[in-house]
């Protein structure tokens, strides 16, 4: 089918699953026989496929959303602000998706105001909903943790510290449970875990749900010589360069950085690692007591020097509790850089023993130190893993692969 029109809506073009959604709209483009329209609520990218559904007025009405979501997190439970809920906004978002008049609207993360339930309902095209984390089948939790209540309609939410049945987790459930049943959306998850979960859900148990995984540019992640990527770095060329990072940087208790600080700690002092530095990149460090030296970049918005951290380290730590398929892990492989993590979500999808990293089986410092150890210490196998792991990403994640899969999901819907 020739000359479909695709809208991309996503309440950011930036972030995590912002960046998803953006190297999707450029692999469709790229892939031609398409017309795509990224709509988004908060614009960082000049590309003229990016449109905005923001008006003039939404800025102050965010600074107040914003001061009153400050203002019930004070006297709410600890945990209430994992729950989103999507209630509040308007159907502006659906004035935009008129101009652009697409055959198919493949929603992406939604954020708190930009798209309500209310206005989706009103979405007259076939929906592809990508997941990026599990609120789409849950009653509000992005990572239920070990929660298994949105197998049943969620309700008496461990987040909200409540002992009531129906709290708003139940309705909110019920909301997306009936909504869907009347949308019929076709959901993608980037991950199998995603998608295995998404299934035992009751809003999701039947529908259409599908695995696509996310990809990025391999030309731009790409490997650089590892020296060359030091000396722009200013990073020492003798020292074993250990990676972690993520926009929230150390703080994201889910992603697990007291598990890697456990496992240093367990590594210091021996001979192996006499040699070791640690390199983190995101928006906060709070990390004080490791005993190696650190070195602390920062939140990196340029893909091209994101790409030259990669290139110089000699490998990454991805020690997150549950994660769907992190865009770093998936970043790092393109660019040639061996990846540890646990087995948990979908980072099996990602790291391949022996070709691209290794999984430690148990969730905890020790575990990431056992698995951390012969990896450092085996220079050569460090090397022969760059290669394979960039080999095995050109054929996973380029665009062109997300790209081709998305093409023929939409054409089989369109048909």
């Amino acid at each position: 089918m020739q000359g479909m029109r695709i809208s991309i809506v996503s309440s950011s073009d930036n972030g995590g699953a912002g960046a998803a959604c953006y190297r999707l709209a450029e692999g469709l483009l790229q892939h031609g026989a398409m017309d795509v329209t990224l709509v988004v609520g908060s614009k960082s990218r000049n590309k003229n496929f990016i449109r905005t559904a923001k008006r003039p007025q939404d800025g102050l009405q965010n600074l107040f959303r914003s001061a009153w979501a400050l203002a019930k997190r004070k006297i709410s439970s600890p945990g209430s602000d994992a729950i989103q809920r999507n209630m509040d906004g308007d159907d502006f978002v659906l004035e935009v998706l008129k101009h652009t008049a697409p055959d198919i609207v493949n929603l992406h993360w939604l954020g708190e105001h930009f798209l309500p339930y209310s206005a989706i309902s009103k979405i007259q095209q076939p929906i592809v909903w990508t997941m990026h984390d599990m609120w789409t089948f849950t009653g509000g939790c992005y990572y239920a943790k070990e929660c298994r209540k949105f197998e049943l309609g969620c309700g008496t939410c461990p987040a909200l510290e409540t002992s009531q049945g129906a709290d708003h987790t139940a309705s909110d459930f019920k909301k997306k449970k009936n909504l869907f049943e009347k949308l019929k959306p076709t959901f993608v998850s980037p991950s199998e875990w995603l998608a295995s979960e998404a299934r035992k859900s009751p809003i999701a148990q039947n529908l259409r749900v599908e695995v696509i995984p996310n990809a990025v540019d391999t030309n731009v992640f790409r490997p650089c010589t590892q020296q060359s990527a030091r000396e722009i770095l200013n990073f020492p060329q003798d020292k074993l360069l250990l990676l972690f990072g993520g926009s929230g940087g150390t703080e994201d208790k889910r992603k697990g950085f007291d598990l890697l600080e456990d496992a240093l700690r367990g590594l210091s002092g021996l001979p192996q690692c006499k040699d070791l530095a640690i390199v983190i990149f995101g928006r906060a460090l709070t990390a004080s007591n490791l005993p190696f030296p650190v070195h602390f970049l920062g939140e990196i918005r340029d893909e091209l020097l994101l790409a030259t951290v990669y290139s110089a380290c000699d490998a990454m730590v991805i020690p997150s509790r549950m994660d769907n398929l992190p865009n770093t892990g998936v970043e790092a492989v393109a660019c040639g850089l061996p990846v540890l993590a646990f087995k948990v979500g979908g980072l099996p999808d990602i790291v391949k023993p022996e070709i691209n990293g290794y999984l430690a089986q148990e969730v905890s410092g020790k575990s990431l130190a056992d698995e951390l150890l012969p990896l450092l210490s085996n220079r050569p196998k460090l090397k022969e893993l760059r290669l394979s792991a960039r080999s095995d990403a050109e054929k996973r994640y380029a665009l062109a692969v997300q790209a081709g899969a998305y093409h023929r999901l939409f054409q089989s819907i369109l048909q």
